[in-house]
């Protein structure tokens, strides 16, 4: 009897033993270790085109992302290809109906449109543009420096806004409810005018906003601000951050994803939100669901980010190289744009009946220059540009990644001035004329001009996605060790237990 109670004491020590492993979790270390059993953030393999700030999907096999210098990359279901627009504007906005009808928005004021096969210019204004949402395929709103557009009838029209800050997103439920968020303030449209409906906690810069329905919706800002709408009030949750969030995508109430600054990923289970697994420490600046468990996200250095399940890609074994731009003959020059922020486009042809688009006056102006549109005349022979190095131009925000807008302040007053025309001439920016216009763009107010950034460099681009270099090195030695020191633990347990139980065995006796 005494013999059989020792072999259970036994057996219990030596499960205990065992329990006293370390238990680590699915999924937390390397590959080697463990499977991936459900979805998880993956970096995509994409060309390396400088920041990212925008980004829209139509469905799992069609989308784009727009970022710095022109840059524009659209994804066909199995990868992302390059597709640089023949223009220094960083793409702040992206939105699209289906695939043939997609709209874009740039940080000088051109409102692009996408016809299935290339990005054409539809309109242009002199205010900063940042947000973009389509109600209809050919009703839609945009958003940036204290303006407020909308698009019906062809036509792109100024709405008067109800406070004079940067306005930095737009989501609209249907035609008459929508909503916009921007520098401490919340607007919401009731189908014939926008009215302030929320004045932001300690006036937070509210950055993104997404709508589930007339009673449901979430909001982000600075300080790891963000606001839940329950159909009659928005109300602040606790992130348990104080990065800066940058936009919000949710796909159910009990399933909503926040991305921001350091490659910081939050969702929410529809009871408290909690971090995900990041796999780079950019800041990402969009983030759009497809479901629950499909997914992007992009941001500063080009990292696009994919929602995924079957762990991460394979790494490819030489790096993309960038494309550079190949020289052109002098019988067909080149455009070289100009190294300043600004730029006045002046036809090398004499334009007849050519639609202009008057600059607004801000305040401090010293003068009131004028900009026209590049004549749509069609060339005898146009040069496809290849995907070379983005334009010099355009400064990243050091907090934000998203560029630095010279008039952005919450106390900004432009003056009325925009013009559209009905008939405005559409330009396609991928191509360049035989004869392209000399372009320089002039400053509307006396301000200072914003630094040139040099394209960054593939190796710049690597270090910003891996920057913490041996990192799956040092990881893959500290699972090697905990296991060591696991399976060590283990053994002199059992070796304890058994020396144990001899001891009372020969004291017994």
């Amino acid at each position: 009897m005494m013999r059989r109670n020792r072999s259970w004491w036994l057996l219990v020590i030596l499960v205990s033993s065992l329990w006293l492993v370390p238990q680590t979790g699915k999924g937390r270390l390397s590959g080697a270790v463990w499977a991936q059993e459900g979805p998880a953030w993956q970096i995509f393999p994409a060309p390396p085109v400088g920041s990212l700030y925008s980004l829209d999907l139509v469905g799992p096999q069609q989308g784009w992302a727009g970022g710095a210098f022109g840059a524009m990359i659209e994804y066909n279901g199995s990868q992302w290809r390059s597709n640089w627009l023949q223009s220094d504007d960083a793409v702040m906005a992206l939105d699209g109906w289906d695939g043939s009808n997609a709209w874009a928005v740039t940080y000088y004021g051109k409102i692009l449109r996408y016809d299935g096969s290339s990005w054409q210019v539809a309109a242009e204004t002199t205010y900063s543009l940042s947000g973009l949402c389509l109600v209809g395929p050919n009703e839609g709103w945009a958003v940036g420096g204290g303006i407020i557009l909308r698009f019906t009838g062809g036509n792109w029209q100024e709405v008067p806004t109800p406070r004079q800050t940067w306005l930095s997103d737009i989501d609209m439920v249907s035609p008459t409810d929508g909503w916009i968020v921007g520098g401490g303030v919340i607007l919401h449209w009731d189908g014939s005018s926008w009215q302030v409906a929320l004045d932001a906690p300690h006036h937070e810069w509210v950055r993104g906003i997404d709508m589930l329905s007339a009673t449901e919706g979430w909001a982000v800002g600075t300080n790891g601000l963000i606001l839940h709408y329950d159909g009659s009030s928005w109300t602040q949750v606790e992130s348990g951050t104080a990065l800066e969030l940058y936009d919000v995508s949710a796909v159910s109430p009990e399933a909503v994803w926040a991305v921001g600054q350091n490659g910081l990923i939050l969702r929410y289970n529809g009871r408290r939100w909690k971090v995900e697994d990041s796999k780079t420490f950019n800041d990402l600046n969009a983030v759009r669901m497809l479901s629950e468990t499909s997914g992007w996200a992009v941001g500063k250095g080009g990292v696009v980010l994919e929602y995924r399940t079957g762990g991460p890609y394979p790494p490819t074994s030489t790096p993309t190289p960038r494309p550079t731009l190949t020289p052109i003959p002098s019988s067909t020059p080149t455009r070289t744009p100009s190294a300043t922020p600004t730029r006045t486009p002046t036809p090398s042809t004499p334009q007849t009946a050519t639609p202009t688009a008057t600059l607004m006056t801000q305040a401090g102006a010293t003068s009131t220059p004028t900009r026209q549109q590049p004549s749509v005349s069609t060339p005898a022979a146009t040069t496809p540009v290849p995907g070379g190095t983005p334009p010099a131009g355009m400064q990243p925000s050091p907090t934000s990644g998203a560029p630095v807008s010279p008039t952005e302040s919450t106390t900004e007053t432009p003056v009325p001035g925009f013009e559209m025309s009905a008939t405005a001439p559409v330009t396609t920016l991928i191509t360049v004329p035989s004869s392209p216009p000399t372009e320089t763009r002039v400053a509307a107010v006396a301000e200072t001009a914003l630094p040139t950034l040099p394209a960054p460099t593939l190796a710049a681009r690597v270090s910003e996605e891996q920057p913490a270099g041996g990192r799956g090195a040092v990881r893959n030695l500290a699972v090697i060790l905990i296991l060591l020191l696991a399976g060590g633990g283990a053994l002199v347990a059992m070796a304890g237990a058994l020396v144990f139980g001899l001891w009372l065995r020969r004291r017994r006796m």
